[in-house]
């Protein structure tokens, strides 16, 4: 049988207006409901009631009051939910031009109400109940006893001793739906569970109480809820039920799915719907199987991507389709394009985790018929299998060290083994690094990662001093670490040709430029690292100077006149006094010949020196001889000795000196020495 699924709301007359709402008077609500819950935390659980009723009978439940209880823990409470914020929709696919009863008009409408409770149960049992009842049922039911007095009943049960915290499966299809006359109805509730668990299927009798189910009228039962022919068929695997109704009538039914956790069951849902046959004239659009065949399931392989398309189609021609899908299989992706008749396409790459089990979602298709669209449901069922390979764990090994990483396939061989260094075998003895294995047994294929680490290489740094200036020795300081043994070997070059094993060295460059100094280091467990840093050498200035005068207790004037732009300069004079000036100047009290030192200092710390003598002569002792007497108009000569130039008074120079002095003359003779 083709799986399939479908919805037909249907364009035509609704049918006989006697079998819809006979005995009006006694008319309920009651179209269809279900019970699920959802784990918050600990024992804490959000309890969600759905209520689906016919718009022309009495008002949605307020409050609705869900019994609690536990025989086997003998407990026995309860919650009050409350309506959600907006809940009350009309739920009824109709066009937007036709008017149903929800709002005044002729055709059937439904609306959908949702209540939420939370609560928390007082202890963990392998037998807690929910359930919730209300009267009465639609009384315009044709296959049950006294449908307009007839209660309905529906509950959940959650075993939360083996799965604590565990949240029952949900539907997400309404189960409100309408079968065409003569026309086969496949249905399907869509339940998906959130932790992933195992569903399976019945069918069973709806019920009145806890304890108490509906009455069919013969022939009907929970396993043939209508006329049907051929007769319903149900998939207990995916919960598809398909029938085609040979007469006109209002039926109900009820599904229990049953969640399992590695083979155990721990909980159950359960729903109740109501379904009606009418006389339908619409063509209902349809969905492909998987790439467009008539198949509806396929086996993929885990951790393989897989993509396939669903064509739409419909045979009326002038109307527009939309596809939309449940979201039934966390991860997938469900892509629909544009057109009139869209294709879509689901993706999903399954994990490891996936293996062994199935896998189903559901794809709706809708026409824009009037007053009611068209549609139908789909289900698609994907199994998954695969192999496993599992390498090993990470490893450490020391630097000298190498690693035999194994692989190990599971899942139905024999294996093939491709690592990522290109080697086939099943073993292989690697250093340091990533690896990674894809084993594969012909028709799916797995893979896993190894890291391999030496998780005790050194890590080598240093820092130098800050001078760095030729012929001015550069301090380098060792600051490696290890997180396992001990550096013992330090190799140090220096980027001029020179090296050391120190390990803490003070080097020396020649000349300026720029070095590169490379330091090693190895630890006692074979590990080295290694770091290299760039050290500037500057040249340092040339220190030179000049001088006037030389005599004591005159002025000496030095003259800088270093090159190499240097910033500082520092004058020692060698008679105990210093200078910071340029071009100072200084008086020495006593001859003698005097180091002067001036030591010139440009950035980064460059210096440069230099010292030369400074000769500093006494004065010379100058002696014109004796004074004399001369006959007036006579001349007279004067010799001038302990000099080596002369200056007299009356502006003469030289020695001797030729004077006619006019009456009593004084002269006055000022000499210098050379040395």
């Amino acid at each position: 049988m083709k799986r399939f699924l479908l919805m037909r709301i249907i364009l035509g007359i609704i049918f006989l207006q006697g079998i819809f709402y006979a005995n009006q008077a006694k008319a309920s609500h009651t179209m269809g409901a279900d019970l699920t819950y959802q784990c918050l935390g600990g024992n804490t659980y959000r309890v969600t009631v759905s209520f689906y009723r016919d718009c022309i009978g009495i008002a949605a439940p307020t409050n609705p009051f869900v019994t609690i209880t536990s025989a086997s823990c003998a407990q026995s409470l309860g919650v009050t939910c409350y309506p959600r914020t907006g809940t009350g929709q009309e739920v009824t696919p109709t066009c937007s031009s036709a008017v149903t009863t929800c709002n005044g008009g002729s055709f059937t409408g439904i609306q959908e109400w949702v209540y939420d409770g939370i609560v928390t149960l007082p202890m963990q049992c392998t037998d807690w109940r929910f359930g919730y009842s209300l009267c009465c049922r639609n009384a315009a039911i044709t296959t049950i006893n006294t449908p307009s007095t007839s209660t309905f009943y529906i509950y959940a049960t959650l075993n939360n001793v083996i799965t604590p915290c565990n949240s029952s499966p949900t539907f997400s299809n309404k189960p409100v739906p309408f079968l065409c006359l003569g026309q086969q109805f496949c249905f399907n509730h869509g339940a998906y569970d959130a932790d992933g668990d195992s569903l399976a299927y019945s069918l069973i009798t709806p019920l009145q109480t806890a304890t108490m189910p509906v009455t069919y009228l013969s022939p009907y039962n929970a396993a043939n809820p209508l006329n049907s022919s051929p007769t319903t068929s149900f998939n207990t695997a995916t919960g598809d039920i398909c029938l085609t109704p040979q007469a006109l009538e209002v039926t109900v039914m009820a599904v229990l799915v049953k969640e399992y956790r590695n083979g155990v069951l721990i909980g159950t849902v359960e729903r109740d719907i109501q379904i009606t046959v009418m006389n339908c004239n619409n063509n209902l659009p349809s969905l492909s199987g998987i790439n467009g065949t008539n198949n509806f399931s396929m086996t993929i392989c885990a951790n393989q991507a897989t993509c396939f398309n669903i064509f739409s189609s419909d045979p009326d021609s002038g109307q527009t389709l939309t596809v939309d899908w449940n979201n039934g299989i966390p991860g997938g992706t469900f892509t629909t394009g544009p057109g009139v008749r869209p294709t879509s396409v689901f993706c999903w790459t399954p994990s490891s985790s996936d293996i062994g089990r199935t896998f189903t979602f559901t794809a709706t298709v809708r026409d824009d018929a009037c007053p009611y669209r068209g549609s139908q449901t789909y289900s698609y069922t994907i199994t998954v299998i695969g192999i496993q390979v599992n390498a090993g764990p990470d490893q450490a090994i020391a630097c000298s060290d190498l690693a035999t990483l194994t692989a190990n396939a599971s899942g139905g061989g024999p294996y093939t083994y491709l690592w990522s260094n290109g080697s086939t075998m099943q073993s292989i003895t690697v250093g340091a690094g990533t690896y990674i294995v894809t084993a594969s047994n012909g028709s799916c294929s797995a893979r896993d990662t190894v890291v391999v680490t030496m998780p005790y290489i050194p890590i080598a740094a240093f820092t130098n001093s800050t001078t760095a200036c030729a012929n001015t020795p550069v301090t380098f300081t060792d600051q490696s670490t290890t997180t396992g043994g001990a550096i013992w070997y330090w190799n140090w070059t220096f980027g001029d040709g020179t090296s050391s094993l120190q390990q803490n060295p003070t080097h020396t460059y020649s000349g300026p430029g720029t070095y590169t100094v490379t330091l090693i280091v190895e630890n006692t467990l074979g590990c080295r690292d290694s770091v290299s840093h760039t050290v500037v050498i500057a040249s340092p200035p040339v220190a030179s100077f000049n001088w006037t005068g030389t005599c004591v207790g005159s002025t000496i004037s030095f003259n800088n006149t270093s090159t190499g732009n240097p910033t500082s300069w520092n004058w020692t004079f060698g008679d105990g006094t210093s200078s910071t000036a340029q071009n100072p100047t200084h008086v020495y009290t006593n001859p003698g010949t005097y180091p002067v030192t001036l030591v010139t200092g440009s950035l980064p710390g460059c210096t440069g020196t230099i010292t030369q003598n400074v000769v500093v002569n006494p004065l010379p002792l100058i002696n014109a001889g004796a004074d004399q007497s001369v006959c007036a108009g006579n001349s007279v000569t004067i010799n001038a000795t302990g000099g080596t130039t002369y200056t007299w008074s009356n502006g003469s120079t030289g020695t001797p000196l030729i004077f006619t002095p006019i009456g009593t003359t004084t002269l006055i003779v000022t000499g210098t020495s050379s040395s």
